[in-house]
């Protein structure tokens, strides 16, 4: 078993990022349906934050601990 890594999600308000598309963007009640971002995947993260920016939203990057 390999150890745990660091994660970064997304998250929006009480919910958290799943995805986003032209028009809309999905979010999640709980971690389970977050999307997970590993920390070296800053071009993706920083997409993501400006969807959420773009559409009125404020962003906020969490640190998670993810076993693999």
């Amino acid at each position: 078993m390999k150890e745990a890594e660091q994660a970064i999600v997304i998250r929006v308000g009480d919910r958290f990022y799943h995805n986003h598309n032209s028009k809309r963007i999905s979010t999640a009640w709980s971690l389970a349906g977050a999307k997970l971002f590993l920390e070296s995947a800053e071009d993706l993260i920083s997409k993501a934050e400006e969807a959420l920016i773009k559409k009125g939203y404020k962003p906020v990057r969490v640190m998670v601990g993810v076993k693999l």
